[in-house]
């Protein structure tokens, strides 16, 4: 799900392609958020291994967090249902 302050904007189904794009650059981006801070490829997410799903950052300029801890660059992060 995409969410929004808290409100579910829409849905991605990750096993229709390998990895999703998201950022401002709407050329080449899955998903584009609506925000100023974002980068124009700011980050990976993906289903990694055992179906599990994944982000990276792609080295934005203001980070991508997950729960409220920033995600070091080039590194996959597994999420959760209820991660933020």
């Amino acid at each position: 799900e995409i969410v929004k302050n808290g409100v579910v904007m829409g849905e991605k189904d990750l096993s229709q392609q390998p990895f999703f794009l998201i950022g401002r650059n709407a050329d080449v981006s899955d998903i584009v958020p609506e925000h100023p801070s974002i980068s124009r490829i700011h980050a990976v997410v993906q289903m990694g291994k055992d179906g599990r799903v994944e982000v990276m950052d792609f080295r934005s300029t203001h980070g991508t967090f997950l729960n409220k801890e920033q995600l070091k660059p080039f590194i996959y992060y597994p999420m959760h249902v209820g991660d933020f």
